[in-house]
């Protein structure tokens, strides 16, 4: 009798389990406190990339996000199968802040805070936010914003 029901059982954990976590994650990487502020439920406008990476705090989203770059702020969605505790956001470029490059074992990424006071720390392969750059949305004075006054007369 339980040799058959086993593979219910397991079915039915995994169904339950799976959405705990992906909630549980939105809260960890910091999506949850972000979508407190930026949720958006507006179709995307913009340049759309989709099958996007992003790692928010300690949280990685390999290829599951599509990142839509427009003139008022990137949008970040999640793929449908993940979405539970994740809503779309859309985040302006003046939350961008203290933009940095930083490597994480070979790769080289491009760190950002998000608000003021910061909500999130977000990490992006570089062609996103250099796409962002060339198209004129994201300015340079970003980058050096909220920095100690020693480092932003180098």
């Amino acid at each position: 009798m339980i040799e058959r029901l086993a593979p219910w059982l397991v079915g039915i954990a995994i169904i339950c389990f799976f959405p705990i976590l992906s909630w549980l994650l939105a809260v960890i990487g910091g999506w949850h406190k972000l979508a407190q502020q930026y949720t958006t439920w507006q179709p995307a406008e913009g340049e759309i990339r989709r099958f996007q990476s992003a790692t928010f705090g300690l949280v990685n989203y390999g290829t599951c996000l599509t990142i839509v770059l427009s003139a008022y702020g990137m949008r970040l969605a999640v793929s449908p199968i993940f979405r539970l505790g994740h809503p779309p956001l859309l985040i302006p470029w003046s939350e961008f802040h203290d933009i940095r490059e930083r490597r994480s074992f070979f790769v080289k990424l491009d760190e950002v805070k998000i608000g003021s006071p910061t909500l999130a720390t977000l990490c992006f392969r570089p062609h996103i936010l250099r796409a962002a750059r060339e198209m004129g949305f994201l300015k340079v004075e970003a980058e050096r914003r909220h920095q100690p006054a020693s480092q932003s007369h180098r």
